[in-house]
């Protein structure tokens, strides 16, 4: 286990451990949690009910949906994600973190990263980046369809980078984002400023759900596409 995962487990442990001292507010109604996780993965047609098991495949899956355009999967993927978070409700915020995955046991420290980063994008594909997709859908549908092996690759250096390497993330969750904008800006041209933006975001948001402490922004959005 690298120093940099060591030192986030002690303290989510120790965050559990207080949380219980307290009649700990955060935990998951599992039962609840189970219902909801069965329906979403149901509904998304995933390959496992327990996605949590291999949450880098997951991403894979979901990203599927960004690449069918919208009335073809991408408005399907949000209403499913809506509801999901509709059916947990008050308890979303209780299940839905680092700490809950990682302390049950029902993923690695990283893996629960994993997990939950995917709904933070999700959270951005369907909230702040959602206008921005529908406007440029053709574009950023195609570069998803055609530019997979490319995203991997982004993804693979993101992981090498942060594994056993201390204060990396930073690092690491920058080099993610302009791989991200730059395969949006070759495959849009790199007039579509919005679809730069949306790339960069989408980066951007795995490496804060790890990293929060990293101060990379995002600054090349204008809102209207082209």
């Amino acid at each position: 286990m690298s120093r940099i995962i060591l030192a986030a487990f002690i303290v989510i442990v120790a965050y559990a451990s207080s949380a219980n001292a307290q009649n700990d507010p955060f935990a998951c109604n599992t039962t609840l949690f189970d219902q909801c996780m069965t329906t979403f993965s149901t509904s998304l047609n995933l390959s496992s009910s327990r996605p949590y098991d291999d949450p880098r495949q997951f991403r894979i899956q979901i990203e599927q949906y960004y690449q069918r355009g919208s009335f073809n999967g991408f408005f399907a993927f949000c209403r499913i994600f809506r509801a999901f978070k509709t059916c947990l409700g008050p308890e979303y915020i209780n299940c839905m973190n680092v700490a809950h995955f990682a302390v049950s046991g029902k993923a690695s420290l990283q893996g629960a990263y994993d997990f939950v980063s995917v709904f933070s994008q999700q959270h951005f594909t369907c909230g702040a980046g959602f206008d921005t997709y529908v406007r440029n859908e053709d574009c950023l549908s195609s570069t998803w369809a055609n530019h997979r092996f490319h995203f991997n690759q982004c993804y693979q250096a993101y992981y090498q980078l942060i594994d056993g390497q201390n204060q990396a993330g930073c690092t690491a969750g920058r080099i993610l984002s302009e791989c991200f904008e730059s395969e949006f800006a070759e495959n849009c041209s790199s007039a579509r400023t919005d679809v730069v933006w949306w790339g960069c975001e989408y980066g951007r948001t795995l490496m804060i759900t790890q990293f929060p402490q990293c101060d990379r922004t995002c600054t090349t959005r204008r809102i209207g596409g082209i």
